[in-house]
């Protein structure tokens, strides 16, 4: 539809008019720029050490990039890694601004050797569980899903990010226990909740992570160095969990050669390190927005593919694992994946069976089960509590998507914005677009169109859509009421598809608000709508002309709307 707007006005009010528009449009002060900023400017690191950045009061998409990558990198969620001495330049993009932080690594300072925790090593060296040399029962069946895990029970599953070879071939002083001179580990009292148990498999070890505190935390970095029992180093690095909900448990999976056939537990050490939760910050259970499914490779069921989709509007930490079990249901081996998911987005892994390579002619597995966790995060905006009384209903015609917004508060609302995202029932992106609603009084509803081709609107399913809301609330500069005294008329010229409304402030008030235009068909059937806001000053007016809604008969002959009505549905006086 096309708009064509003329305004007329008193001359001698154009200076007032546009103090009033100034002050009607700018942004509220939770919503500023300058409210936006990184939670350190400057930082001082060592190498080895990581710090996670956060943009304070953001909520757009955040890029993070370093000036200098192999002084320190920083991942796409604002974790920043020293890698050697020197400075580098932290910064983070979002809606086209940049905040900085200036980081400076130096030399680490020498560590006392640890020792892992009671509750990660048991009284014997971890054993490899035994493989039957003779082929046992073929896999059979269909490979199932785990759903989601209540709190105390396995969750999902990340593959850790190596800082050295995981087969490494360092050795300790073999002429003392490694473990005799390490001093107890001193964790924070996170990290003391944070339970590790390591078993080794055909070709993984396995880290099962149990987060037993009663809240959430932020992030677990696990560290390990793990020995077999010639006190031969087989893995050392680090894997990174990010977020976990009280009680759930994670896995991590560790690469090693299969000929190793146990672990030396007090060599080996493992333990967290833990980046609380933040207070400025919604930690969500995006479980039931994602879904995962798999397909067996057709030569000889070699491998797996798994695809992995983010139905939710929210970017999603992803974490899955596979457990493969012999024809006794005893886990032989297993593999863990982390990523982050963005949202409305597909991943697919690729995965090879595993095979124990000491006796390729043995099964090694009969089936195996798959359970994922997935988390997001948003900040916590002070207004949310008035965002989440905002409830829209959605309404189709042929022509348009007309959505009545109403305003559950108790409170007058100074504006009202919706971002709105729309998707097909195969959550394919259709359109989307933003739009503003001015004033509105406590229980007030008010209405947003949507305007597409038929074949568009139809193809809406509201189970995949979604609309981010933002308000401003009331400040004490303005008093609000409500009058009857703003008019539309309509001139229709249907057979040129051209209507002309008028808006007329009939009152002694400046007055906003929003009104909807209606088309009908020859039946009076509603086709089409469009909304508009206005600000007038008193006995101001303004005009539209307005393009109605087109199809097309089965000649491709167009066919116009055969009238319209203009409903106003607030009029509030400042």
């Amino acid at each position: 539809m096309k708009i064509k707007k003329h305004i007329h006005r008193r001359i001698a009010t154009l200076l007032s008019i546009s103090l009033l528009t100034a002050s009607i449009i700018t942004p509220s002060p939770y919503a500023s720029a300058a409210k936006i900023k990184l939670n350190k400017t400057k930082l001082k690191l060592t190498v080895g050490s990581t710090y996670k950045l956060k943009l304070k009061k953001n909520k757009a998409k955040i890029k993070w990039t370093s000036s200098k990558k192999k002084v320190a990198s920083v991942s796409a969620k604002g974790k920043v890694k020293a890698k050697k001495p020197g400075t580098t330049t932290i910064t983070a993009t979002a809606k086209g601004k940049k905040y900085k932080c200036k980081v400076t690594v130096k030399k680490a300072v020498p560590a006392k050797p640890k020792i892992t925790p009671k509750t990660t090593t048991t009284k014997t060296p971890v054993q490899k569980p035994s493989v039957s040399s003779t082929p046992g029962k073929q896999p059979s069946g269909t490979p199932f899903v785990i759903p989601t895990p209540i709190p105390d029970q396995p969750v999902t599953t990340p593959e850790p990010d190596f800082t050295e070879s995981p087969n490494s071939t360092k050795q300790p002083d073999s002429t003392e226990n490694p473990s005799a001179t390490k001093e107890p580990l001193e964790l924070g009292p996170l990290a003391q909740n944070i339970k590790l148990q390591s078993e080794l498999l055909t070709n993984n070890i396995l880290i099962t992570v149990t987060n037993q505190n009663t809240v959430w935390v932020d992030e677990v970095t696990v560290n390990y160095d793990y020995y077999d029992t010639e006190k031969n180093q087989i893995a050392t690095g680090y894997a990174i969990l990010y977020s976990m909900q009280p009680g759930e448990t994670l896995y991590i999976t560790v690469p090693v050669n299969d000929e190793i056939q146990a672990i030396d537990e007090f060599a080996s050490e493992i333990y967290p390190d833990v980046i609380e939760a933040d207070s400025e910050t919604k930690y969500m259970d995006l479980h039931d927005d994602i879904t995962l499914s798999r397909e067996e490779f057709d030569e000889d069921r070699s491998g797996l593919s798994v695809n992995v989709t983010n139905h939710s509007k929210y970017d999603s930490d992803l974490c899955y694992t596979i457990l493969f079990y012999d024809a006794d249901h005893n886990l032989v081996d297993a593999y863990a994946s982390a990523f982050e998911l963005t949202a409305k987005n597909t991943v697919t892994e690729t995965i090879d069976f595993p095979v124990d390579e000491s006796n390729p002619s043995a099964t090694l597995f009969t089936d195996y089960q798959i359970t994922y966790a997935a988390h997001g995060t948003e900040i916590i905006d002070p207004l949310d509590g008035y965002t989440s009384k905002i409830s829209l209903t959605p309404q189709k015609t042929t022509h348009s998507l007309l959505v009545e917004v109403k305003n559950n508060n108790a409170v007058w609302l100074r504006s009202v914005n919706l971002d709105y995202q729309l998707y097909d029932a195969e959550d394919k992106f259709i359109l989307g677009e933003e739009q503003m609603l001015l004033s509105m009084k406590p229980g007030e509803s008010q209405y947003i169109t949507i305007n597409a081709d038929p074949d568009t609107i139809k193809n809406i399913d509201f189970g995949y859509s979604y609309a981010n809301i933002t308000v401003e609330t009331d400040d004490g500069e303005y008093k609000y009421n409500t009058t009857s005294n703003v008019k539309a008329t309509v001139i229709e010229n249907p057979a040129e598809n051209d209507y002309e409304i008028t808006i007329a402030n009939n009152s002694s008030f400046d007055t906003e608000g929003s009104y909807v235009i209606y088309f009908y068909d020859a039946d009076r059937t509603m086709i089409a709508a469009q909304h508009f806001t206005y600000e007038l000053m008193a006995g101001d007016s303004e005009i539209i002309n307005v393009t109605g809604p087109e199809s097309f008969d089965e000649n491709n002959n167009p066919i116009y709307a055969a009238s319209c009505t203009v409903k106003i549905h607030a009029s509030h006086t400042l």
